[in-house]
C-alpha cells in the first residue's frame, strides 16, 4: 500500500515529484559507482549498502527500471559472499541483516532462483547464526540505549523477511523471538514523553530503527506487538522539534552534531513519525510539514529555470546532487515512502514556546531534565537563520551513555546566531572515550565540566592537569533536576509554575548534588527572559559547607563568536562588559553581581589527539573565594545579562528562593496587555 501511494504522490504532488526527481539522479549516479569496498570502515560501508539497498530498491520499484534493480541485486551478492564476517560486536551485524532484508524483500520479483538462494544462503550465515552465537552473551540484547534498538531493531526486520524461506525460516524465526524481547526494553527510555537520553545525534539513529521496526511488524502481522503504545513513543517527535533552535542547529549536548545537515537532523524521520498511528492525527500533520520544512531547508535549491531541486543522498554517500557541497543531503526514499502532504505552518507555530522534558533511563527516574524557551517558532520564509530568542538547558547526569558532565550548560540564540554553544562529540577514537570517569572520558575537555557553559569550581584553567578537581560528581549522586520552569503558552506536567507575570519565560536548575565533591551546600543556577525576551539573565547562586576548601568559583560560556572586552582608556572603568560578535550581530553582555566583577576571555585551543577547536572562545567571570567576598561584598551569586540591545538590563532579579512564588523580577519591566 505505501509503495502504491509513493509511486501515486511521485506522479501528482509537486513536492513528493521533486524527491522523486531527487532520488532518480542518485540512482542514476549509482549505476557507474563502485560496490562498496568491504575493506573499509565496516560501519561506513555497512551504512551505505543499506543507503543504497532503500534508494535503488524503491527506485526500481517506482519506475520498472531495470538498471536500478540490477544495480542493487549487485551490491547485495557482494555483500553476502565476500564478507567474512558482518560484525562480531552486534551492531554493524544488524545493520547489515537490515540492508539485505530491505533489498530480498524489495527486489524479489527481480532476483533470478539462483540469485534468492545466495541470499538467503548469505544471511542465514553471516546474520542469524551470528547474531544467535552472540545473544546469550550480548550486553546489547538487554540494554535501555540505542543499541538495543538497533540491533534487536534490523535483526528483527531481518528475520521478518526471511521466515518464509525454508533454508533460513528456523533460525531467522529464532532471532525475531529474542530480537521483540530486547527491543521493548529501549523502547522504554522513550518515557514518558519522548525526550531521548543520549541528545539529538542518537534521537536520530534511535529513530530511525524504531520507525523501520514497527513498520516492518505493522506490514507482516498488521501490528507492532505494542511497540507504538510505549509511554512517549508517540510524542517524541515533539523532543526532537524543541531541541531545534531558530539556526534549525540542535542542542548538542554530549556526543552530537549540532548542524542542520547533520544526519541526526534526517527530515525523514519526521516524515516517518507522520505515519505513525498511535500518535494523534494533529502531531501526525505536524510531523509531516516539519519534514517537508527541513528537507526544503536543509537540501534544495532552486535551478535556472526557478524550479526547488532536492540534493537527494545516502549520509555515508559523498555524491551531491549540485556538485557544489553547498547544500546538506536528504534521504529521498525515506521521504517517499512515508510521503504525507498534511499539515501547514499552523501547526507549529500552535505549538508551546517553552516546553520542559523529562527522562527516565540510566537513574533519571523522571526527573525534569531537558528545559527550552523560545520567543516564537520559525516561520519557512526565515530558512535557517530565524532571529527570534532561543534557550536551552539541562540538569546533571553523568551515567548515560554519550553524555557529558553538563549540568546547568546552556545553548542560546538570538538576532540569527548562536552565542553560547555545546562543543559537542569528540573523536571517537580516543582512548578510553567510553570510559565513564573522571580520569578517561571525563578527562577529555569536550567532556568535562570546564568544557561546557556552566560553573567549576577550584577551576585553575585549561592546562590543569587536576582538572578533574572541578568536574561536576559523574556518578548516581550527582543527579540533578530542573526544579521550577515558567514560560508563555507553557505546557508541562509536573513542574511548578508561579503565579506571576514578571518574565514571559524562567527557570531553576538545581545542581547541588553534581557538585557534591566540592561538597556544596547549595548551587542553583536559574534563568529568566525580561519583557519581550529583551535581555536573557543567568543568575547562579552557590553556599558551601563549613568544611569545603573550594577556592574560586568559574562562569563560562563557550562560543563562536568574537569577544571583545573594553580596554583601560574605554571609558568603562571596569571590564564587567563584553561585546560578541557573529555573522554581522552583536550581543551585549554584563556582569550585573557582583559589583566589580570582570570579564576574561581566552581561545580554547585543543591540542591532538582532541579534535581541533578553532574559532572557539570561552567568555569567563573568576572570583576568589577566600573569606567568600570580591571587594569586601560577600559573594553568593553571579548574574550575567546578555542582550542583543546595547542598553544593559536595568532590573535586579530576586533571590532564587522567590522565583516560585513571586517570578524572577521585583518591578515589571512592562506590564504585558
Amino acid at each position: 500500500v505505501r509503495l502504491i501511494s509513493a509511486r501515486r504522490l511521485s506522479l501528482t504532488d509537486t513536492t513528493a515529484k521533486a524527491y522523486f526527481d531527487g532520488l532518480t539522479t542518485y540512482g542514476e549516479a549509482l549505476l557507474g559507482a563502485p560496490l562498496v569496498n568491504t575493506s573499509d570502515d565496516a560501519m561506513t560501508y555497512t551504512r551505505t549498502t543499506l543507503t543504497r539497498q532503500y534508494n535503488l530498491g524503491l527506485l526500481w520499484r517506482l519506475s520498472d527500471d531495470d538498471r536500478f534493480a540490477a544495480r542493487a541485486v549487485r551490491e547485495l551478492l557482494h555483500v553476502v559472499t565476500n564478507c567474512t564476517t558482518w560484525d562480531p560486536a552486534g551492531l554493524i551485524l544488524a545493520e547489515m541483516v537490515h540492508a539485505v532484508a530491505i533489498g530480498y524483500d524489495w527486489l524479489y520479483h527481480y532476483l533470478s532462483p539462483a540469485q534468492r538462494k545466495t541470499i538467503v544462503a548469505g544471511i542465514t550465515r553471516l546474520g542469524f547464526n551470528e547474531a544467535l552465537v552472540q545473544y546469550p552473551h550480548a550486553f546489547w540484547a538487554n540494554c535501555t540505549f540505542n543499541w538495543g534498538v538497533v540491533t534487536n531493531g534490523g535483526l528483527s526486520i531481518g528475520a521478518l523477511a526471511f521466515l518464509d524461506e525454508p533454508v533460513a525460516a528456523a533460525n531467522a524465526s529464532a532471532v525475531l523471538s529474542k530480537a521483540l524481547v530486547g527491543v521493548s526494553q529501549p523502547f522504554r527510555s522513550f518515557a514518558p514523553h519522548g525526550a531521548w537520553h543520549e541528545g539529538s545525534m542518537y534521537w536520530g539513529y534511535t529513530s530511525e530503527y524504531a520507525l523501520a521496526t514497527t513498520e516492518s511488524l505493522r506490514g507482516v502481522y498488521g501490528s507492532d506487538r505494542g511497540l507504538s503504545n510505549v509511554s512517549g513513543f508517540n510524542e517524541t517527535a515533539l523532543f526532537r522539534l524543541h531541541m531545534n533552535g531558530p539556526s534549525q542547529n540542535s542542542f548538542d549536548f554530549g556526543d552530537s552534531n549540532g548542524y542542520v545537515y547533520n544526519e541526526g537532523c534526517d527530515p525523514s524521520l519526521f516524515m516517518g513519525y507522520s505515519q505513525l498511528p498511535t500518535s494523534s492525527p494533529r502531531l501526525r500533520s505536524l510531523c509531516a510539514y516539519e519534514a517537508r520544512r527541513l528537507a526544503k531547508l536543509v537540501a534544495s535549491f532552486t535551478d535556472v529555470n526557478g524550479i526547488t531541486k532536492y540534493n537527494c543522498s545516502g549520509i555515508f554517500e559523498s555524491y551531491l546532487y549540485n556538485n557544489t557541497g553547498t547544500h546538506g543531503k536528504i534521504d529521498c526514499a525515506y521521504l517517499l515512502i512515508d510521503f504525507s502532504a498534511a499539515g501547514t505552518a499552523a501547526e507549529l507555530l500552535a505549538q508551546p514556546t517553552a516546553k520542559v522534558f523529562q527522562l527516565s533511563a540510566f537513574g533519571w527516574d523522571n526527573r525534569d531534565a531537558l528545559g527550552f524557551f523560545r520567543s516564537a517558532w520559525s516561520v519557512e520564509s526565515e530558512g535557517v537563520s530565524g532571529k527570534h530568542s532561543y534557550l536551552a538547558f539541562k540538569a546533571a547526569n553523568g551515567l548515560p551513555n554519550h553524555n557529558d558532565l553538563d549540568g546547568g550548560t546552556f545553548v542560546f540564540e538570538a538576532g540569527g546566531q548562536r552565542w553560547g554553544m555545546d562543543m559537542g562529540s569528540d573523536d571517537y577514537g580516543l582512548k578510553n572515550y567510553f570510559t565513564q570517569s573522571l580520569k578517561f572520558r571525563y578527562g577529555y575537555y569536550r567532556k568535562s565540566t570546564a568544557g561546557h557553559t556552566t560553573l567549576t569550581f577550584d577551576n585553575d584553567g585549561l592546562d590543569n592537569t587536576n582538572r578533574g578537581a572541578c568536574d561536576q560528581d559523574p556518578g548516581p549522586d550527582g543527579i540533578t533536576s530542573i526544579t521550577l520552569f515558567a514560560g508563555s503558552d507553557s505546557i508541562q506536567d509536573t513542574v511548578t509554575t508561579p503565579e506571576s507575570d514578571s518574565s514571559p519565560a524562567f527557570s531553576i536548575v538545581d545542581l547541588t548534588a553534581a557538585y557534591g565533591r566540592q561538597n556544596s551546600s547549595r548551587v542553583e543556577r536559574g534563568f529568566a527572559f525580561t519583557e519581550s525576551y529583551e535581555h536573557l539573565l543567568i543568575v547562579d547562586e552557590f553556599e558551601f559547607a563549613p568544611t569545603s576548601t573550594v577556592r574560586n568559583v568559574t562562569w563560562t560560556m563557550h562560543t563562536m563568536a568574537a569577544i571583545q572586552l573594553p580596554t583601560a582608556d574605554s571609558g568603562n572603568g571596569e571590564n564587567g562588559f563584553a561585546v560578541l560578535s557573529l555573522g554581522g550581530v552583536s550581543l551585549h553582555v554584563k556582569v550585573i553581581e557582583p559589583h566589580g566583577a570582570v570579564f576574561s576571555a581566552a581561545d580554547v585551543d585543543l591540542l591532538p589527539p582532541q579534535k581541533p577547536s578553532v574559532g572557539v572562545s570561552k567568555l569567563q567571570v573568576h572570583l576568589d573565594l577566600g573569606g567568600n567576598s570580591v571587594a569586601g561584598v560577600s559573594v553568593t551569586r553571579i548574574v550575567v545579562g546578555l542582550s542583543l540591545s546595547a542598553v544593559a538590563a536595568t532590573v535586579t532579579p530576586n533571590p532564587l528562593a522567590q522565583w516560585k512564588a513571586a517570578g524572577p523580577f521585583a518591578v515589571h519591566t512592562k506590564h504585558r496587555a
